[in-house]
């Protein structure tokens, strides 16, 4: 009778453990201004991308949730004019799962983003209202 309970309480965590949460992948911005242009954010990201992921094979899934529709407007354009699909269904097989998180404070931005499992992380400090990158870019996960 342990036993059966103990296989059960397992397997329960296992499948528990292995569906999907759609909140997982979604991107957020948080900012303290409206005047300051996050288009910067986006270029860097879109240049990283075009070196660790081929054009006009790779598939993007972004989903979110915030208001700052610019930001996400401008960042897929860029995407689709460098050869990558944009999905925003994510049944779809293949896909590429990228979210986005921007954080501002104290004249600083903080920029991570996810690529599946694998993430991608710079800072920026604001200078005369522009975003100016300090530091190198950080990835976790990347088999380069």
């Amino acid at each position: 009778m342990k036993r059966i309970i103990f296989i059960s309480l397992m397997a329960l965590c296992f499948t528990g453990c292995a569906k999907f949460n759609p909140q997982y992948f979604n991107s957020t911005i948080e900012r303290q201004t409206q005047s300051i242009n996050f288009n910067i954010l986006a270029d860097d990201m879109v240049d990283f991308i075009s070196i660790n992921f081929l054009a006009n094979t790779t598939t993007f899934y972004i989903h979110t949730d915030d208001l700052d529709k610019n930001f996400y407007d401008y960042l897929t354009n860029k995407l689709r004019n460098k050869g990558y699909a944009i999905s925003d269904n994510s049944s779809i097989k293949g896909l590429t799962f990228l979210s986005y998180n921007i954080f501002e404070q104290d004249n600083k931005i903080y920029l991570s983003y996810n690529l599946d499992e694998k993430k991608v992380s710079r800072a920026y400090e604001i200078i005369d209202n522009k975003p100016v990158p300090i530091g190198n870019i950080t990835t976790f996960n990347f088999n380069n």
